[in-house]
C-alpha cells in the first residue's frame, strides 16, 4: 500500500515538471520571436547585418541570427546561432534564397529558398551550385542534378555523362550556370586527364524526368 501511494504522490509532481519545461520552452520561443521582431522594425540595437522586407540577418555576442518574415512583417522561420554570416539574397521579385557555406569549396555550400507568396520554404539543397528562379542546380556525387526548386516532380534532371572524365576530387564541379529560360545548363568542371577546366553546354528538355 506504501508503494502504491507513493507512486500517486509522484505522479503529479512529475506532470509539474512536464508542464513548466513546456511553458519554459514557449516562453523562450516567444521572446526570440519578439526580439526578432523589434530588431526587424528597429526597435531593439542589435548589429544588423542585412535587412530587407521579407528578411532580418543580425550579429549578437559575435554569432548570427536571422528571420524570414512574410509579407505581413510578421516572422515566419527564424535560426541561428552561426559562427559565419549565411548569405540572404533576393533571386527574383518574391523568393529569397539562404545559403550557409560550410567549407572551402563550390561544394560545401548548402542552402534553401524562402517563396515569399506563397509562404513556402525548399528542402535544403546540398552543394548547391547555381538557381535561375524557379530550377536549382546542386551536386550529387559525380553528377549535376537540376531540379525545380519546390517541386522535383514537374522536374529533374542529373546530369552524370561528360566529354571527359571527372578528376577524382571531391568536387570536380568548378561554376553552373543556369540561364533564365531553363532550356539548358553550362557546366565548368575539372578533367581527369591534366586537371585542365572544360565548360559544356547541356540541353534540357521541357518535361525530362530522369530520377
Amino acid at each position: 500500500m506504501a508503494k502504491c501511494c507513493l507512486a500517486a504522490s509522484r505522479t503529479p509532481v512529475i506532470l509539474l515538471c512536464i508542464t513548466f519545461m513546456f511553458v519554459l520552452s514557449s516562453c523562450r520561443s516567444e521572446r526570440q520571436l519578439d526580439i526578432t521582431a523589434h530588431i526587424a522594425a528597429g526597435e531593439v540595437s542589435q548589429e544588423i547585418i542585412s535587412k530587407s522586407n521579407c528578411h532580418v540577418l543580425y550579429k549578437q555576442d559575435s554569432l548570427y541570427y536571422y528571420s524570414l518574415l512574410n509579407k505581413e512583417q510578421h516572422v515566419f522561420f527564424s535560426d541561428g546561432p552561426f559562427s559565419k554570416p549565411p548569405q540572404i539574397e533576393y533571386r527574383n521579385s518574391h523568393l529569397l534564397r539562404v545559403c550557409i557555406q560550410g567549407g572551402t569549396g563550390i561544394g560545401t555550400r548548402n542552402g534553401y529558398y524562402y517563396d515569399i507568396d506563397a509562404d513556402l520554404i525548399s528542402d535544403v539543397f546540398k552543394g548547391l551550385l547555381d538557381d535561375n528562379g524557379f530550377r536549382v542546380a546542386y551536386c550529387k556525387g559525380k553528377a549535376v542534378v537540376i531540379q525545380d526548386i519546390f517541386d522535383k516532380n514537374r522536374f529533374y534532371a542529373e546530369i552524370a555523362d561528360f566529354q571527359y572524365p571527372l578528376a577524382r576530387t571531391a568536387c570536380p564541379f568548378v561554376s553552373v550556370f543556369l540561364p533564365e529560360d531553363g532550356l539548358s545548363v553550362w557546366i565548368t568542371y575539372i578533367s581527369d586527364d591534366d586537371y585542365r577546366e572544360v565548360s559544356q553546354n547541356f540541353c534540357l528538355e521541357a518535361g525530362q524526368r530522369d530520377g
